[in-house]
């Protein structure tokens, strides 16, 4: 996956003093969370990691929209998360 297919249409402003680190983690989270569900709908292939606390959310959306999703936990922070794109919906 290039570094190309998601780019924002607008700068986030989330690096700024009135945003917790917890803020910024939360909009990373949604961000990735995103980028999987457009990668499903787009019928691609996601091979890679993701933050460790967005896993579950992303299995149940998975789950929801009945894609099978394979994660190995790598360590505290990622999570790998592979979604074949012959699965997809």
């Amino acid at each position: 996956m290039s570094d190309e297919e998601y780019t924002p249409i607008m700068p986030f402003w989330v690096d700024t003093e009135g945003y917790t680190d917890r803020d910024r983690e939360m909009f990373t989270c949604g961000v990735e969370f995103q980028q999987v569900y457009e990668t499903i709908q787009d019928k691609r292939d996601w091979s890679q990691c993701v933050h460790t606390e967005n896993a579950s959310r992303i299995r149940m959306m998975c789950g929801k929209l009945g894609v099978p999703v394979k994660m190995v936990r790598i360590c505290s922070t990622w999570t790998h998360c592979e979604i074949p794109s012959s699965t997809t919906i």
